[in-house]
């Protein structure tokens, strides 16, 4: 049977980030970071949510919801491109965040 000595606990506590100094807390990785990204449903989204998105303020937003309300739900992103005001720029700027 493998029995963890003191050095081989260390070890593979170090390997796995934890510090392993006495008296000493794990200091936050500053290499890292992460957003929260909220995706929008630009077929439910109401127009705060829209407005949520790069590019799109309210009047914007307004338009989706509109173009929405007269030609039923976006089949794809791309449909996006059809309402007044929303071009390739704010389309790509928001790939991540929308769906459908």
């Amino acid at each position: 049977m493998f029995k963890l000595t003191p050095f081989i606990l260390a070890i593979a506590l170090s390997l796995t980030g934890f510090n392993v100094y006495a008296g000493s807390t794990p200091e936050p990785s500053s290499k890292h970071t992460y957003d929260v990204v909220h995706q929008v449903n630009i077929n439910q989204a109401d127009v705060e949510s829209l407005s949520s998105l790069k590019g799109i303020g309210e009047q914007k937003a307004q338009a989706i919801i509109e173009y929405r309300t007269a030609n039923g739900h976006f089949k794809t992103i791309d449909d996006l491109l059809e309402v007044k005001g929303i071009g390739e720029k704010v389309l790509s700027a928001n790939v991540g965040r929308i769906t459908i």
